[in-house]
């Protein structure tokens, strides 16, 4: 790819965008309309050839340069495909750039014929404007209303403040030292300087001002005589006379000033009014002449930029020349198809991928599995959480023939050493020492262990010479009598409590295994309800006064509300976990509720436990006796 420009004569060059976006010309190089083209070609040489080779292009990394491979089953076509892709790829660019030269041209032009109509127009008008409103008069009659209104406004201005100095001097308001300011003051009028003369300047000049200094020579006189001569005295008279008549003569001449006065700052009111009205009139001359004239100016300014704008198309037009300065051969083929060769698919390379993909994905999995599970695995856990573990069931296998065979306690192993000291901790060694026990052993839900540590604690207790009762109170899923291959319609709990008898007539020994059993009964969903109110407390009493251990295997408590009224009646509470299934939230709100419902702490016995986890990881249980 080599990078090309126009050159405009009235400005700077221009780069060729065409291949600015390398990742555009990719995807014309494997488009559906090139390769559909050099198929065509390829078909025109060789009839042959009618399957079309897949074609792949790449951008080779820091280079402007594209390789490109082609793939198909016939090796006599592909070489010459991968030839005609490059030729119609450049053949292509050259139709895309003589295209886009003559839009180019074509869009210039049509916005050309479009200026020029519009300027045709915008000049019509201007000239129709100017033919109309008698534009040379106008520019000069705006000049000259704008200079005589601004005369009219200076007139204004010295009227305004003569009318103000009179009236201050016809108040009587320092009238003589009004005067002499208003003879100092000197207006411009007509754009020459004048001294205009105030209506106060009457008070101070002419006859009236020599009278009155006559009149105070006289005063004075009359007060010099009056020291020397009588008051009948013929000069005294005289001058007082002389005094007299020249006050009578100055105050006739003050009146008559007054008037004048008067009369002259009427005439400037007259002279005010005039100019106003005048003004008026010459001010709405000046709007209209400027509304004219900024008009003009409107239409002479849009038709000149859009003369510029239609002088500038014409230049381009004159001046633009894709060709000019610009290498049409901006693509070049630095190398020609090669031979076809053999590819061999690459089984290892996809199977290695997959695999290592496999075992990463397999492991974010254990991973997100291992975070989103809620289960408890170890023992740790439920002291993690504070609660103490009295005893330790180990993980049995299931054994064939029953569903779990209970094992034996006499016999070694984990599982027998593990009841055995579920028996110590519930202190039942010993008759005398611990005293009639009863029991309830539950869980937070089902399949926790409940009814197969319930059998083997009972065959421990009974090898120990305890007489132990177990009564299955699971009315929904209890599976005693089933493990100890009882006949089904064995009455038992239920119909203890349905008929009201005694309950020592729903015992039955446990097939030879040293314990006695009272089973859930035929029916028994059918009491559940009941079962809250009609579990007599002489059950259990009675039966404490018989046995030496009752054991109750009860219904997990999450699920249902049934083990609730049987948790009152029990001297111990077993609470089985099985560890790996059993959820942390479960264990906790099923805690909560045997706490509150007991009389007594519960015995947390954990079941499940892997050798590793618990406390047989010392072997000692692998020595066997001699």
């Amino acid at each position: 790819v080599i990078s090309g420009r126009m050159n405009f004569s009235e400005g700077n060059p221009v780069a060729n965008d065409f291949m600015s976006v390398l990742g555009t010309q990719l995807e014309i190089l494997t488009s559906e309309e090139l390769r559909e083209r050099a198929m065509i070609k390829l078909r025109l040489e060789q009839p042959g050839a009618t399957i079309r080779p897949e074609l792949s292009a790449r951008l080779l990394p820091r280079t402007t340069i594209f390789d490109l491979t082609s793939t198909s089953g016939t090796p006599a076509h592909v070489q010459r495909y991968l030839d005609l892709i490059m030729e119609e790829y450049i053949a292509m660019r050259r139709e895309q750039r003589l295209f886009s030269s003559r839009s180019v041209m074509d869009q210039i032009s049509s916005e050309i014929a479009r200026l020029e109509k519009i300027l045709n127009e915008q000049e019509s008008e201007l000239f129709r404007f100017k033919q109309q409103r008698n534009i040379v008069f106008w520019e000069q009659q705006s000049s000259t209303a704008a200079r005589f209104l601004s005369q009219l406004k200076n007139r204004e201005a010295s009227l305004r403040m003569q009318i103000k100095l009179a009236e201050l001097l016809d108040q009587g308001a320092a009238k003589e030292s009004l005067a002499k300011r208003s003879s100092a003051l000197e207006l411009a009028e007509s754009g020459e300087a004048t001294r205009p003369r105030t209506p106060g300047a009457l008070n101070s000049s002419g006859p009236l001002a020599a009278q009155k200094i006559r009149l105070r020579e006289l005063e004075l006189e009359l007060e010099s005589a009056a020291l020397v001569f009588l008051p009948k005295h013929p000069k005294y008279q005289k001058l007082e006379g002389e005094f007299f008549r020249l006050r009578r003569l100055v105050a006739l001449l003050e009146q008559e000033n007054t008037s004048a006065f008067r009369a002259e700052v009427e005439g400037m009111r007259s002279e005010l009014s005039t100019i106003l009205s005048s003004m008026g009139e010459w001010d709405e001359t000046v709007r209209e002449s400027t509304q004219i004239d900024a008009e003009h100016q409107k239409l002479q300014s849009t038709t000149a930029r859009t003369r510029e704008l239609y002088q500038r198309l014409v230049g381009s037009l004159q001046n633009i020349d894709f060709r000019k300065g610009v290498d049409d051969e901006v693509i070049q083929v630095l190398k020609r198809a090669s031979l076809a060769a053999e590819i061999r698919p690459d089984a290892v390379g996809p199977l290695r991928t997959g695999s290592v993909v496999g075992l990463l994905a397999g492991i974010g999995l254990l991973m997100l599995a291992g975070k989103m599970d809620q289960r408890m695995f170890a023992v740790a856990e439920l002291e993690a959480l504070g609660i103490e573990v009295k005893a330790e069931i180990p993980l049995v296998k299931r054994l064939r023939g029953d569903s779990l065979t209970i094992a034996d306690s006499k016999s070694e192993g984990l599982f027998s050493e593990s009841i055995r000291s579920l028996r110590a901790a519930l202190s039942l060694e010993t008759v005398n020492g611990g005293g009639s026990r009863v029991v309830v052993i539950c869980s937070s839900t089902a399949a926790e262990g409940k009814s197969t540590v319930t059998l083997n604690l009972a065959l421990s207790a009974a090898a120990a010479g305890l007489r132990t009762l177990v009564i299955d109170a699971d009315m929904r899923r209890g599976s005693i009598g089933d493990r100890l291959k009882l006949e089904r319609d064995t009455p038992g709990l239920s119909d203890f409590l349905r008929s009201g008898g005694h309950w020592r007539d729903f015992v039955r020994p446990a097939g030879g295994r040293g314990f006695s059993v009272m089973t859930r009964g035929a029916n028994s969903v059918e009491i559940i309800d009941a079962m809250m109110f009609t579990i007599p407390p002489s059950l259990t009493t009675e039966a404490k006064q018989e046995y030496d251990l009752v054991i109750i295997d009860s219904a997990p408590i999450m699920p249902v509300s049934d083990t609730i009224p049987l948790l009152g009646l029990a001297d111990h509470v077993i609470f089985m976990v099985k560890l790996r299934g059993a959820s942390v939230s479960a264990v906790t709100k099923a805690l909560a509720v045997v706490k509150r419902s007991a009389k007594v702490p519960p015995l947390v016995v954990a079941n499940g436990v892997r050798p590793t986890e618990g406390a047989y990881n010392y072997g000692y249980y692998s020595y066997q006796s001699r």
